[in-house]
């Protein structure tokens, strides 16, 4: 990317990081409170779903479908919650964020395909379960390929 200097021989990506500092030092006590909500909502959703994702990585008995289900879930709710920053840009520089096509891009891409996979997922692990009580002889030729395959198909149209 080539940047055209200004006036005073300064690139335009200085100027813009100078704004976005300026414009940090006047937030006011809402955009604060709110700030620091969405941190909070960013690190436990974190904290916790690495621990799922380390509990399937160390103990091997958890290899059956509705764990592998489980694990998705984790990853896309990972995948959810890095989202919230570009929100969180977008609350406290709203003026700079929505200028910039690519992080609403982004941003709504991220965002609402990570949910609409959960809902495949769990609509996933509601089928696996609803087999497993309704017809148990039909269950045990539920394995993994069924799984990996609703997985890939959560991916592709979430």
């Amino acid at each position: 990317m080539i940047y055209t200097p200004y006036k005073n021989g300064s690139s335009s990506v200085e100027d813009e990081v100078h704004e976005v500092l300026r414009n940090l030092h006047t937030l006011d006590g809402k955009r604060t409170v709110i700030l620091v909500i969405l941190v909070l909502v960013m690190f436990f959703p974190l904290v916790t779903n690495g621990i799922v994702l380390t509990t399937y990585a160390r103990f091997g008995c958890l290899r059956r479908t509705h764990d592998k289900l489980i694990i998705n879930l984790a990853v896309l709710n990972i995948i959810i919650v890095l989202s919230v920053p570009f929100y969180a840009s977008s609350l406290i520089l709203p003026e700079y964020v929505l200028t910039k096509k690519h992080l609403c891009l982004l941003n709504f891409t991220v965002f609402r395909s990570g949910i609409l996979a959960s809902l495949f997922v769990l609509l996933g692990l509601a089928l696996e379960r609803l087999i497993c009580i309704v017809n148990p002889w039909k269950y045990r030729k539920v394995n993994s390929c069924h799984v990996i395959a609703w997985n890939v198909c959560s991916f592709l149209f979430g």
